[in-house]
């Protein structure tokens, strides 16, 4: 099947809706977006927009969901058990020469195999915001170039408080995080710009663990929810029990990450803030005390999330291993860089 997807520089001329500055604005063509979706496989497309870790145990709950039952429906396409989406942002998407109905939840973010990213909202597709300005916040808390490659960086216009990375096949990192993080700090009296900025340091932590060993992390599961999710049912068409059963399955299979790899990708955070200790305007601290906000109650029995407050107290212990004061948010005191000189 031949790719549809179009490319950047097209959509700006088509539209006329791109700014040539540090981000790209939003853009709001439901035709364009599904036009690029469908420009991929729907194996394809699934994998890239599953394959990622949720900041919002709540929302990875949800896209586990999503991704399972949109699987599963997918290995029974042939057979003409798929049922139509039953939600606004909808697509048919073609796999193996039969076309499968494929449906975007409402409020979710999901990334497409050559690394750009789409959102629903009020049943309408819309292209993510290229934010370069993301870029330059975590630059500011010590992250390098070279932890930069590669990488592009989404800002996502919904409320809820979520963010997340993947990584394409190309090996190209995309991080994006959700609005509703800003809010959400400032709701539980945190330091917005430094929570974003610890979360984004996060989620290139979790780009760099996807790259280890050439990206064998990332293959393996490709392997694992292909051979788990993408099994073609024996019968002509599977009963309410065997689909439930094979939706349960896939879910239980989408473990990407696991709870050490999260705590690997705070122990990024903390090892980028011990270059500087004292980045000017971030309050090192405040990513703990988020962590601390984050409810665990409820929590799917499956999830790789650690647990709020036991993540809280080892990023709390790890940032004073390396100099950062606690008493202090990680802000540094009158007189205290004079003494540092001395």
């Amino acid at each position: 099947m031949g790719r549809l997807f179009l490319g950047f520089s097209m959509v700006c001329f088509v539209a006329s809706a791109c700014k040539n500055d540090s981000s790209v604005t939003e853009y709001r063509d439901d035709g364009d977006v599904s036009a690029a979706i469908a420009g991929n496989g729907a194996s394809e497309a699934l994998l890239a927009a599953g394959l990622v870790i949720d900041t919002s145990e709540q929302i990875h709950t949800q896209r586990k969901s999503w991704f399972a039952k949109n699987m599963v429906a997918l290995s029974d396409a042939d057979s003409g058990a798929a049922e139509p989406p039953a939600v606004p942002c909808q697509l048919n998407l073609q796999e193996n020469g039969v076309l499968v109905p494929f449906a975007l939840e409402e409020k979710m973010a999901y990334p497409l195999p050559q690394g750009r990213v789409v959102y629903c909202s009020s049943g309408k597709l819309s292209w993510a915001i290229q934010d370069i300005s993301l870029r330059e916040k975590v630059t500011k808390l010590g992250v390098n170039d070279s932890e930069l490659e590669k990488v592009s960086f989404f800002r996502v216009p919904l409320d809820q408080p979520n963010s997340f990375a993947a990584l394409t096949e190309t090996n190209d990192g995309v991080v994006v995080i959700f609005e509703g993080i800003s809010n959400f700090a400032r709701q539980n009296s945190l330091d917005a710009e430094s929570v974003v900025a610890g979360l984004l340091a996060h989620e290139l932590g979790q780009i760099r663990e996807l790259r280890k060993d050439n990206q064998t992390n990332l293959k393996s599961a490709h392997e694992r929810l292909r051979s788990a999710c993408l099994v073609k049912s024996k019968s002509v068409a599977s009963d309410a029990a065997t689909r439930n059963r094979r939706v349960d399955g896939c879910r239980t299979s989408m473990m990407l990450n696991t709870r050490q790899a999260k705590y690997a990708a705070d122990q990024f955070v903390v090892e980028v803030m011990g270059r500087k200790k004292y980045a000017v305007g971030i309050r090192p601290t405040e990513l703990g005390k988020f962590f601390r906000s984050l409810s665990s109650t409820g929590r799917d029995v499956g999830d790789p999330h650690p647990d709020a407050i036991d993540r809280a107290i080892q990023f709390e212990r790890n940032l004073e291993r390396v100099g950062i004061n606690l008493l202090t948010g990680g802000v540094m005191r009158a007189g205290e860089s004079d003494e540092k000189k001395n």
